[in-house]
């Protein structure tokens, strides 16, 4: 049986990618705390132009202010309702999930121990250049799972492939060919993940 799984990185890193091989390779549903931010995000007509011209993952690459105002807005209504999105959150997904889940965007404390307690396994993804300020201060209460994720989209899927195959994914059972690291797990399946 394969866990249910949420994706910790920076920006770029790769946790789209890896939510799209989940998907194709073993059936996983898409979730991210970010979707009722997206939602409420395009009822600024000129936000919703640029997304609508490139799509989303382009138009935050080629325009940068259509990522920060994604920022600016979170964070002013977590000023106002700090658990806003870990509720949104868990409302869509009671009434959506089933079979195996993917969650692309851990960023906060409250939303890694709201996945924990669904019974998601963090995963790391990490990439050379990609920087994520807040993920030495997460506290996970299952040492997460870590992909390098530095050559191409075929070598980051072959990883991944390799890490779920390997993976005892039991409640409570120790990981085969992972080892325990600086507070993280990382395979050892010799694919140098």
């Amino acid at each position: 049986m394969l866990p249910n799984v949420a994706l910790i990185g920076g920006p770029g890193a790769g946790k789209d990618t890896v939510a799209q091989i989940l998907f194709e390779e073993y059936g996983y549903t898409r979730y991210a705390f970010a979707d009722p931010l997206r939602e409420l995000a395009s009822l600024n007509k000129l936000w919703q132009e640029d997304v609508n011209e490139l799509g989303y993952e382009q138009a935050k690459r080629e325009y940068p202010e259509v990522r920060q105002y994604l920022i600016d807005l979170g964070e002013g209504i977590r000023k106002y309702d700090p658990d806003y999105f870990v509720r949104a959150f868990k409302n869509h997904y009671r009434d959506t999930a089933g079979g195996y889940t993917v969650v692309t965007d851990v960023r906060k404390q409250i939303e890694l121990r709201c996945v924990e307690q669904l019974g998601h396994r963090p995963m790391i993804i990490l990439r050379d250049g990609v920087s994520f300020e807040g993920i030495e201060k997460l506290v996970y209460r299952n040492g997460p799972l870590v992909i390098e994720n530095n050559g191409s989209i075929p070598d980051l899927k072959k990883k991944l492939i390799d890490l779920m195959d390997a993976a005892d994914w039991a409640l409570g059972s120790e990981m085969r060919g992972v080892e325990y690291v600086d507070g993280i797990d990382r395979t050892t399946t010799g694919t140098g993940v």
